[in-house]
């Protein structure tokens, strides 16, 4: 952790960064226009954070350059181009006309569990069907936040989706073709 004091150069009125463990009373403390580089030993000090308002990043850069060979100049060169800020990528999809509505949604899961009322193993498959759709469908998440959710795998959840797209419209939920059946 950092402290931040004044520079202690004669008529300097910068600020310094410094490490809370290095300050002591009797220390001085200088800023980088106060304190210039190591010519004999050829080492360059900077400050961890620059508060130095005459200190600007194109002056920085160009001193940090020049202790470097030419040959390496090329990778350091994007490397000084510093951070930036990317959008998060987010997929727009649209909600299907089925799944806007409590009967659509209905309809889906009888269509693709029609022992739904009677049979406990389509009741708990259903369920997940349910919660798929609502989590990825109805709210928009991708399906690796919705594997997350229910603590499945993601190639799980996304197969799961495949199944309700293809029941959606009149698959058999495995891809072997047409459902016989009429939904109803």
């Amino acid at each position: 952790m950092n402290t931040i004091l004044r520079c202690s150069g004669d008529h300097c009125s910068s600020w310094v960064s410094v490490p809370v463990e290095q300050v002591t009373e009797r220390s001085k403390y200088l800023c980088s226009k106060c304190s210039p580089p190591d010519t004999v030993n050829g080492n360059i000090h900077f400050q961890d954070v620059a508060f130095d308002s005459t200190l600007n990043r194109h002056s920085a850069e160009k001193e940090l350059l020049k202790s470097f060979p030419e040959e390496d100049l090329s990778d350091l060169r994007g490397f000084l181009s510093g951070f930036q800020i990317k959008k998060i990528r987010t997929e727009e999809r649209e909600l299907p006309d089925w799944a806007r509505t409590t009967k659509g949604i209905q309809k889906i899961l009888l269509t693709a569990f029609p022992k739904l009322a009677v049979n406990e193993n389509q009741r708990k498959r259903a369920g997940r069907w349910a919660q798929v759709i609502q989590l990825y469908f109805r709210m928009g998440w991708t399906f690796d936040e919705v594997a997350k959710e229910m603590n499945e795998k993601s190639r799980t959840v996304e197969m799961l989706i495949r199944s309700i797209v293809r029941t959606s419209r009149g698959e058999r939920p495995d891809g072997s073709g047409p459902r016989v059946r009429n939904m109803p």
